[in-house]
């Protein structure tokens, strides 16, 4: 992914929170997997999902189709919860999941794009859902604990904050020692 794509996806994930307006479809689970469930629930509920890791915890992942459209979904795992579900399929099952998804949950909160292609979000109070396609053969869909991404961005604001004060803190001693 270019760094322009992640500069637009960590945006996006910024803009604040619209959780206020009701969602009366946000979803509670995902395949029956309630959010924040643990790594033994989910192999309980899907036993043929291989494990693998996933920044700091476990991803369990296995193929569901979904209607015409094969995916590859990735339960992602922090301190054993549940956090995020990632899907990924073909760039050409883009149109058939954007109508799933607008069925199943309702019209999204709003609509964006990167270099012509959309972007479709959901918001609610405890996920948030992005369904992207973009140039190539990418195409997905990522559901996110609302708590999960807050504490991320967090995290990544403070990453950066102190990366800034190491930097400044190096140009103080470079200085001082001309």
């Amino acid at each position: 992914m270019n760094r322009a794509r992640i500069l637009l996806i960590l945006m996006a994930l910024a803009v604040p929170v619209v959780a206020q307006q009701r969602w009366p479809k946000e979803p509670t689970a995902f395949g029956g997997l309630r959010w924040g469930a643990t790594v033994a629930e989910a192999k309980q509920a899907y036993p043929s999902a291989q494990q693998s890791i996933w920044g700091n915890g476990p991803s369990l992942h296995y193929n569901l189709d979904v209607g015409t459209v094969s995916t590859r979904v990735c339960l992602d795992f922090k301190d054993d919860h549940l956090v995020q579900v990632r899907m990924e399929f073909s760039n050409s099952g883009f149109n058939e999941m954007r109508k799933v998804f607008i069925e199943k949950y309702g019209s999204p909160a709003r609509v964006t794009s990167e270099e012509g292609d959309p972007i479709l979000w959901w918001q609610g109070k405890t996920v948030r859902i992005r369904l992207y396609r973009y140039t190539g053969d990418e195409a997905g869909a990522v559901f996110s604990v609302v708590s999960y991404v807050t504490e991320q961005l967090q995290r990544q604001k403070r990453d950066a904050e102190q990366s800034k004060a190491k930097d400044k803190e190096k140009m103080r001693h470079a200085k001082d020692a001309f």
